[in-house]
């Protein structure tokens, strides 16, 4: 089944027998499905939680934010009643992590897609506005450029200094932390394509591209913030002189304080999300831990809550908080992944 991680695991580490959940039988039952994982997830999953707990006999799911890369870590720390059920992921599972889940015994894993999401540069909206391309991202946030035929680090600390048609304002943008998959979004869909589409870079040996193509600069002009959408947006609303780097779903409950950059001369929206027209898009997950179904009440039933049509499809209620649909082909699939799902 294309859904079961487990085989991207098989090919990662050769062929081999999934391992027995050593001494889980023996643990008690929980009567809460734990979710962890990504930020910008962490709001749809909060939702079909709170209508879980209402519509069923069964009690609200506990959801917390830890970013997609901190998610990952939990989940794929062993079976057990004390490990996340569910993580969320704002980016495709690596194989590294495949790998650490392996190691830890977590081999049935089931992957679901729920949609889609844009990532968006935002700003205050009284301030002078952007019109980026992902060249213009990358020349503002690289911790290298090219400079007069080497690479160097980045001088440019006004945004006219990355293009002359930009405003003369400083380069100061809030992000996602290092642990954040929204954070590698922006390295894989703005910055490193940007990167190695440059003239100087692409003659660059391969390992030279993927260390310049894969850094952000530390010197203030890119700032960490901690996983929390709602603080970012705080502090971007708060500095007329600063923009901010997250999910588009995210950017939808700033109340009107913030605008959109633009991107390749688009503007966010379902619309150009849809059509491609907006270049920063991506696929957003989760992932569940099969060896807890059966041992964790309501588990299977929260699963298919989240990928159901009223959820996720064309009209769902997910939807209206500003996630991109699925294909009716694969809303179609993720519903029968989920009510194919063993009992436990």
């Amino acid at each position: 089944m294309i859904g079961k991680v487990m085989m991207a695991a098989a090919v990662l580490a050769g062929a081999w027998t999934a391992v027995p959940s050593n001494g889980l039988a023996q643990q008690p039952a929980r009567d809460t499905v734990r979710v962890t994982g990504s930020s910008t997830l962490y709001g749809f999953a909060t939702r079909v939680a709170e209508r879980f707990g209402r519509a069923t006999p069964h009690r609200t799911p506990v959801v917390e934010s830890s970013g997609t890369g901190g998610g990952m870590a939990r989940f794929c720390a062993g079976i057990g009643m004390n490990t996340p059920d569910i993580t969320l992921a704002s980016r495709r599972i690596l194989d590294s992590e495949i790998a650490a889940c392996h190691d830890n015994s977590v081999d049935q894993i089931t992957e679901f897609k729920i949609g889609y999401g844009g990532l968006v540069v935002v700003q205050p909206t009284d301030a002078p506005k952007l019109e980026l391309s992902r060249r213009d991202l990358w020349q503002a946030l690289a911790a290298e450029v090219p400079v007069d035929g080497r690479m160097m680090p980045n001088p440019n600390t006004l945004w006219a200094h990355v293009d002359k048609d930009l405003p003369s304002t400083p380069i100061r943008v809030y992000g996602p932390p290092p642990t954040s998959g929204t954070r590698d979004s922006l390295m894989q869909l703005a910055l490193e394509p940007a990167c190695r589409a440059d003239s100087y870079v692409s003659g660059l040996p391969e390992a030279d591209q993927r260390r310049v193509c894969g850094q952000l600069r530390e010197d203030g002009a890119y700032i960490n913030v901690k996983e929390d959408d709602a603080e970012l947006i705080k502090r971007v609303a708060n500095d007329r002189e600063s923009a901010g780097v997250l999910g588009l779903q995210s950017a939808l409950h700033a109340g009107g304080r913030l605008q959109y950059a633009s991107m390749d001369g688009a503007l966010p929206s379902g619309e150009t999300i849809r059509t491609g027209d907006y270049p920063l898009i991506r696929a957003l997950y989760f992932y569940l831990k099969d060896d807890h179904l059966g041992r964790v009440s309501g588990l299977k039933d929260y699963v298919q809550s989240f990928v159901s049509t009223a959820a996720i499809g064309p009209e769902g209620y997910l939807v209206e908080e500003g996630l991109i649909p699925l294909a009716p082909t694969e809303l179609e699939d993720m519903q029968a992944r989920a009510l194919n799902l063993p009992e436990g």
